[in-house]
């Protein structure tokens, strides 16, 4: 039997087996040697598909897709989605992610773009942070 890892409705990350990959948890990678990543609601439908990674930080999960390269695609992974446990798209196409260390409450905080940063709080809700450091876009992972 192959073993996947899973997140549960309680937010517990455990082993399932392959028959039971597609039940309860809502986030679980699809085979240990392809690293597709599906993000599931709690009705089973797939929202959210990735090659890259996921990493989740507190009430939320960050989707990430592989980056392209001059031969081809490498493993290396761009910031792109923003979901909360529950499987609401709170953010798309993101710029990037401050992924060490989560905000007031529980917030993250998530750039728009290269100057455009704000606090995504655990409800959805944002809020601009006007001082915020310009940074670059980098590469995560690979």
């Amino acid at each position: 039997m192959q073993g996947f890892r899973a997140l549960d409705m309680q937010g517990n990350i455990r082993t399932v087996t392959y028959a039971e990959a597609g039940q309860p948890p809502i986030l679980y990678r699809y085979h240990p040697h392809h690293y597709r990543y599906f993000f599931v609601d709690p009705d089973h439908r797939a929202i959210a598909e990735t090659d890259g990674h996921f990493m989740i930080r507190g009430a939320f999960v960050l989707m990430g897709e592989r980056a392209p390269s001059e031969s081809g695609y490498s493993m290396r992974v761009n910031p792109k989605a923003v979901y909360a446990l529950d499987g609401r798209l709170l953010l798309d196409n993101v710029y990037g992610y401050i992924h060490e260390t989560l905000g007031p409450n529980g917030g993250l905080f998530v750039y728009l773009d290269e100057r455009t940063c704000v606090l995504l709080s655990p409800d959805g809700s944002t809020t601009p942070v006007p001082d915020a450091p310009v940074v670059e876009l980098a590469f995560t992972g690979g």
